[in-house]
């Protein structure tokens, strides 16, 4: 059974997914930026200056070239898949991902 905070979840990823593409360049390239930030300051401590800069330009590059990716491919995912229910198009996207679910009960089982 779901409660109601899995429900506010979901409808928030699908909100987030259906976002334009600067949404999806930011968030991605904070990120990432972040990331990189923190992984610059452990290869070479001492400069929060070098690894903040690294980690800004690396963030910004990212989040531009993901961005927009992202969206066309959650696009063609909806063409190809057609117009259903966000639920069903969560499931059939899985499926075109991963391939399709084995017809014998057994291996769906353990292939889920």
């Amino acid at each position: 059974m779901r409660t109601k905070n899995e429900g506010r979840a979901a409808a928030l990823r699908v909100r987030f997914q259906d976002a334009p593409w600067r949404v999806h360049s930011l968030t991605t390239g904070v990120f990432f930026g972040a990331c990189m930030t923190a992984f610059g300051y452990v290869q070479h401590p001492g400069s929060w200056t070098r690894a903040i800069v690294i980690g800004l330009n690396e963030g910004v590059f990212f989040g531009a070239l993901m961005g927009p990716l992202q969206v066309r491919e959650r696009r063609k995912r909806v063409a190809a898949i057609g117009k259903m229910p966000n639920r069903d198009l969560w499931v059939a996207g899985r499926a075109l991902m991963r391939g399709p679910v084995p017809v014998d009960p057994k291996m769906s089982s353990k292939t889920s």
